[in-house]
């Protein structure tokens, strides 16, 4: 087995917050190492990516593919992030970028 180390740094730059997420965990037989983060000029993007890394972290655990974990997750996180669009005008256009590696 490799072992896996990692750190996060993360700067708002000139945003009031921080719109970052980020997530690393062993879960099961592999790995999953995320970053999400809010789309400049969108609403709530910190929201939308909190929402994102929420779904990786749900991943069914014992799923034997990645490939199948990784994309339940991001259509389960698409569904999450397009509903709290729609029901709330503060939130109305919410998006994330997501990068994610199972392995």
């Amino acid at each position: 087995m490799v072992n896996l180390q990692f750190s996060v740094l993360s700067d708002k730059c000139l945003r009031d917050i921080n719109e970052d997420a980020c997530f690393a965990e062993r879960k099961g037989n592999y790995s999953v190492l995320a970053v999400a983060y809010g789309l400049g000029g969108h609403a709530a993007g910190e929201v939308a990516s909190a929402i994102a890394i929420s779904a990786l972290k749900d991943a069914k655990r014992d799923c034997d593919s990645p490939k199948i974990a990784l994309e339940n997750a991001v259509l389960t996180e698409d569904e999450q992030i397009r509903a709290q669009s729609e029901q709330s005008h503060e939130r109305r256009g919410m998006a994330t970028t997501l990068i994610a590696a199972f392995g």
